[in-house]
């Protein structure tokens, strides 16, 4: 079960939080982290990126390091005991359960998540990580879910808005005929993660292309 914070906790230390690379089948992640819960598994590719990062600079008060980090980087500064940021070793636990993700090997992820955005969001949010592995639902569905039945558009837009892809799985949402749609990593990795997850479960759901 995915573990979602809505709030920010005084306990985190670290106003500098450095952004991690990782390389993905599907395309390249940026990776983030404060104290010890996940705060950004965004694409690098995605035209939202830049909003997604202010939006979480201003909710916890932090500013994020350049460059972008290595994961080879992430690996020497968890293992190294001076200097050591806490959250060097939930990275180091996203990098690993993102490689189990994409070997197929798992379908939930059990990080710690701290999500900032309006109330609707969260909820939106709260739904995505409820979807299940291999299985897909429309975005009429995600919002009748929330007792929104009419706020389709919000929703879609609730979708882009998440900074943690993959860990809660906007992937999972299509439109009613079952295209594939928008993704901030591109409709080709959408496909991709979608097609990852059908190979590892028994279904007959064929992905549509607009």
């Amino acid at each position: 079960m995915v573990k979602i914070h809505f709030k920010y906790f005084i306990n985190f230390v670290e106003m500098e939080v450095a952004l991690y690379k990782y390389n993905s089948l599907c395309g390249e992640l940026y990776i983030a982290a404060l104290g010890n819960s996940i705060i950004l598994c965004d694409w690098a590719c995605n035209k939202k990126l830049t909003k997604n990062l202010a939006r979480l600079s201003k909710a916890f008060d932090i500013e994020f390091i350049m460059p972008i980090r290595g994961a080879a980087e992430a690996i020497g500064e968890a293992k190294s005991k001076k200097n050591s940021p806490p959250s060097s070793q939930i990275i180091l636990s996203a990098i690993k359960e993102l490689n189990e993700y994409f070997a197929g090997e798992r379908k939930e992820f059990s990080l710690p998540l701290t999500t900032a955005g309006t109330p609707f969001q969260k909820a939106v949010w709260r739904q995505l990580a409820d979807i299940p592995y291999g299985k897909t639902i429309s975005y009429s569905e995600l919002a009748a879910s929330i007792s929104h039945p009419q706020a389709i558009r919000a929703a879609a837009n609730a979708c882009a808005a998440n900074a943690l892809s993959i860990m809660l799985p906007c992937h999972r949402v299509v439109s009613s005929n079952s295209s594939s749609t928008g993704y901030a990593g591109g409709a080709t990795a959408k496909r991709l993660l979608l097609n990852l997850e059908y190979s590892k479960t028994p279904t007959t759901f064929e992905i549509k292309t607009e």
